[in-house]
């Protein structure tokens, strides 16, 4: 083989391997878009969920109005009914640590609803009898190119049969509390360091896309994420219209 035919052949060599480590590079960077994106997908659904049950169950709520004054945003504090008690006594009604905090303990006992006679509404009641509720807030979490959801309750709130139970920040002191991560947002790009909402923003509208009211029967849960770091414009949008039942049918 000639000088000639063995450059020859080194030059479609590299251009082969070129083309091979080109291709290698644009499937690394497409798996890793793939996975960031169905990892803000899986996140995203669980924090809809999350706010699903706790808006469903909801008695009361005091939402935050956003910085342009158009839409709700976090920190949210819902006020639920506290539907378990410590068994025994001493323990708490509610997981205090680890992945399951705020969720019912394992040894938890349900409290039994009564109906009180004035109005008519379902009301829990502790030992004493009066109404006792918890107050769960969603608020952000972390810092710098990361952004999290966390849940937090505080218990036990109480208040007299015949007055409305319903809280809002700053909460007064509980004598118990528990918070967690229910979902946690990533991007290393620059512009996220600047503006959090670049990572990741929650707002709530009513059906008509407006501030929620006392009136509204529906709350519309909008998540965006912005899973690629390399255009933190392209957004990761869910939407879930939450019908807010223990707050229209008391």
């Amino acid at each position: 083989m000639t000088l000639p035919e063995i450059m020859i052949a080194l030059a479609i060599l590299g251009i082969v391997l070129s083309v091979c480590y080109g291709s290698s590079v644009a499937l690394q960077r497409g798996f890793a878009s793939t996975t960031s994106w169905a990892d803000a997908r899986t996140n995203q659904l669980r924090v809809l969920d999350s706010l699903a049950v706790d808006l469903r169950n909801a008695t009361a709520k005091s939402f935050t109005i956003s910085a342009d004054g158009l839409t709700n945003t976090l920190p949210l504090t819902l006020t639920i009914p506290m539907r378990y008690q410590s068994n025994p006594s001493p323990s708490p009604a509610y997981e205090t640590t680890g992945p399951l905090a705020g969720d019912p303990a394992r040894s938890a006992l349900r409290v039994e609803p009564g109906v009180y006679a004035t109005t008519g509404s379902m009301q829990y009641r502790d030992s004493s009898g009066q109404q006792v509720a918890i107050a769960v807030t969603y608020r952000y979490g972390a810092s710098g190119t990361k952004r999290t959801i966390v849940r937090q309750i505080d218990w036990p709130y109480t208040a007299a049969a015949t007055s409305t139970l319903a809280l809002s920040p700053p909460l007064p002191a509980a004598d118990n509390t528990a918070s967690r991560e229910v979902g946690s947002f990533t991007n290393y790009s620059s512009a996220s360091l600047s503006d959090p909402d670049n990572i990741l923003k929650v707002t709530f509208t009513n059906e008509d896309m407006q501030l929620i009211s006392s009136s509204d029967t529906a709350v519309v849960v909008r998540i965006e994420a912005s899973p690629d770091s390399l255009h933190p414009e392209n957004k990761s949008v869910l939407n879930d219209t939450v019908f807010l039942r223990e707050a229209t049918f008391k």
